[in-house]
């Protein structure tokens, strides 16, 4: 296995480089990984953003547990080529014990990837801290048709979405949805 650093991880996701959600990652080349990230109130890298209150209890949205396990996955995978995007398409058998995971604790993690077809990924993914685990799968599709040199056009936005991020209007939970599947309060 070959340990990367910080520095190692940020090069092959450079598209995350503004919430690098993981402190270590190792891989053995076989598109398998070994990963950890500790999210603290006084994150040095600014990720404390992420942390919300669970009752009292400082603690880390559930969702973000899927974010956390992508990138590694991505990282197992080796640098991406200049040109290459990937984009995550699905998480499937997503289970976790003891929710929600709490801050300030050590989570680490495994990824495996499980299959490949016509660029399309499926990886499987474990990740524990303390006495909270959770397991999934991942669906990822890596693009190499596209340039990463180039500048993206602004995305159009519906009235309703463009007033809501100008105005601070406050976001309901998803109806549909646990209510911690909503993380974000105001826009």
């Amino acid at each position: 296995m070959t340990l990367l650093s910080q520095a190692d991880i940020a090069q092959r996701i450079p598209h995350r480089f503004e919430n690098l959600l993981l402190d270590e990652c190792s891989g053995s080349g076989n598109d398998t990984s070994e990963f950890s990230v500790t999210l603290s109130s006084d994150d040095a890298h600014d990720r404390d953003l992420f942390i919300y209150n669970h009752g009292n209890t400082p603690s880390i949205p559930t969702p973000l547990l899927t974010e956390i396990s992508a990138l590694a996955c991505i990282v197992s995978a080796g640098e991406i080529k200049s040109g290459t995007f990937a984009y995550f398409a699905a998480i499937a058998n997503f289970s976790i014990d003891n929710e929600p995971f709490q801050s300030d604790a050590k989570i680490t993690g495994s990824t495996e990837k499980i299959s490949d077809k016509n660029g399309f990924y499926k990886y499987r993914f474990k990740l524990s801290a303390n006495d909270h685990s959770a397991s999934g799968q991942l669906m990822a599709y890596y693009d190499t048709s596209g340039n990463s040199e180039v500048t993206l056009q602004p995305i159009e936005l519906a009235d309703d979405v463009h007033g809501a991020l100008t105005t601070g209007v406050a976001v309901a939970p998803y109806s549909n949805k646990k209510e911690s599947m909503t993380f974000v309060d105001t826009v």
